[in-house]
């Protein structure tokens, strides 16, 4: 939970405010077409990116960081939290054809 709070931090920092959507996703208004509702999603954990005005997405924050050219350092920072280039894997149960529960592995 701490690595989301860092990486929410460090994207309010970028971006600036943004307002909690669906799964733990943060929506902040997109910089990339300047829509005026936040429509820019962001999953903290899994780290990937998307927004529904502009079609721009990714599989990193840094990615995105690097889209609205944002520092080298806040670029770096962002990369320690994903050293790996990616976000947690999400683990899926599947019963019967049908998503039952996801969790973080």
């Amino acid at each position: 939970m701490e690595k989301q709070h860092l990486v929410l931090g460090l994207l309010h920092t970028v971006l600036g405010k943004s307002k909690p959507s669906t799964k733990g996703n943060h929506a902040f208004n997109c910089p990339l077409c300047k829509h005026h509702k936040p429509k820019l999603e962001v999953d903290p954990m899994l780290g990937v990116w998307h927004c529904w005005v502009c079609g721009e997405k990714g599989r990193t924050p840094t990615s995105l960081l690097r889209k609205v050219h944002a520092s080298q350092e806040q670029i770096a920072e962002m990369r320690s939290y994903y050293p790996d280039g990616k976000g947690e894997k999400l683990e899926m149960t599947i019963v019967t054809g049908k998503q039952i529960g996801r969790a973080h592995v």
